[in-house]
């Protein structure tokens, strides 16, 4: 489980500054904070499931693949 909060630690700091940043921001710079946002959070669940896979030896995405 270490490696799993160490990741979602740095996540949510990252997340933490966006949110301050977007007080003050302008509609189109929220809307790019967004989908900053979503990005980082697409990638951190892929990190998660990769992190599974080789810890289990499983496919958890049924993509077909075990991550290496």
């Amino acid at each position: 489980m270490g490696a799993l909060w160490e990741m979602h630690q740095q996540n949510s700091g990252r997340r933490a500054n966006m949110r301050q940043n977007m007080r003050t921001a302008s509609v189109e710079e929220q809307v790019g904070h967004l989908q900053t946002q979503v990005e980082e959070l697409e990638k951190e669940l892929g990190d998660i499931v990769a992190h599974l896979e080789k810890k289990f030896g499983e496919d958890v995405n049924n993509d077909g693949a075990v991550a290496a």
